[in-house]
């Protein structure tokens, strides 16, 4: 599955959309983020505002700034908890399952995802994140960035 992520992001023309209910993506796919981003394409990742593991939390905030700082859009789900596990590329192909992008997944889970290029479907799941994450998920800023990683939020997080 991580080298079906990996395939679909190298390909990339246009968009990334990923939904990820625990984002801590290794060091090939965030290299390959930051290329596809540098290749202008548009990417956007949608996580919980709020988690039930509270360390992946931490963790996926703390690299809100290196997502910023290489134009990709980190966008926070507001109402609930995020468990979906979606990636949609240039509304031509997407993957669906219990595939997380972290370590777990990769190495110590069993996960199935299925992978989907049938373009009506697509185009449909393209549409219906869309209008999640304009109606139902705020947008991370700079200025959110600097409030959660911050030498005074890192040490909060070691006392928690």
């Amino acid at each position: 599955i991580g080298k079906s992520y990996q395939k679909a992001i190298q390909i990339a023309q246009k968009e990334i959309i990923i939904v990820a209910s625990y984002f801590l993506p290794n060091k090939k796919i965030l290299s390959l983020l930051k290329k596809a981003s540098q290749r202008n394409v548009h990417i956007k990742i949608m996580v919980s505002k709020y988690s039930d593991v509270m360390i992946f939390k931490k963790a996926t905030e703390y690299l809100y700034k290196d997502l910023y700082q290489n134009n990709i859009q980190v966008f926070e789900y507001l109402p609930s908890v995020v468990h979906a596990k979606v990636m949609i590329v240039d509304t031509k192909w997407c993957t669906i399952g219990s595939f997380n992008l972290n370590a777990i997944s990769e190495y110590g889970s069993i996960e199935l995802n299925i992978n989907i290029a049938e373009p009506l479907f697509t185009q449909k799941a393209h549409q219906e994140i869309t209008h999640i994450i304009e109606n139902e998920c705020t947008p991370i800023t700079e200025n959110d960035i600097q409030q959660k990683v911050n030498w005074w939020a890192k040490f909060n997080y070691i006392l928690v």
